[in-house]
């Protein structure tokens, strides 16, 4: 029915195992449509409650790291021993992962394609998310 809305709701509690999720994608198939017969669908109101992704209080207070943009090597800092880097791509996958187990630890990302990605610094204190412009 035109103008209506309806409430859609999806529950991954379910999942188990040891998978990080940085990005959920939800195809729509309104097999009701044909393609290109000029309908707009609007979402208004997403809504992500008690995700596992939101860290609340457990996140790195003092992280530092350059440059940004980033041609060769990316440094990060913290004051607490880091523990886990992760690179992943705007897709969410998994591009690169470290180990330093230091406070500091630098990064070739030399041969990365030009792009925007997110690396997941993880350290004793908790964790911070950061955005990495590769030219």
């Amino acid at each position: 029915v035109e103008s209506q809305w309806e409430t859609l709701t999806w529950d991954f509690t379910g999942q188990t195992g040891e998978v990080e999720w940085i990005t959920v994608v939800v195809f729509f198939e309104f097999v009701v449509d044909l393609p290109g017969d000029g309908t707009t669908y609007y979402y208004d109101d997403i809504e992500v409650a008690d995700a596992p992704l939101n860290i609340g209080d457990n996140f790195m207070s003092t992280v530092v790291s350059y440059p940004n943009p980033v041609k060769s090597y990316w440094n990060v800092s913290a004051e607490h021993t880091i523990t886990d880097i992760v690179i992943y791509n705007l897709f969410g996958q998994r591009i690169l992962s470290i180990t330093p187990n230091r406070s500091d630890a630098s990064l070739n990302m030399s041969e990365f394609k030009s792009g925007i990605y997110l690396a997941h610094v993880i350290s004793d204190e908790g964790t911070k998310i950061i955005k990495v412009l590769k030219q």
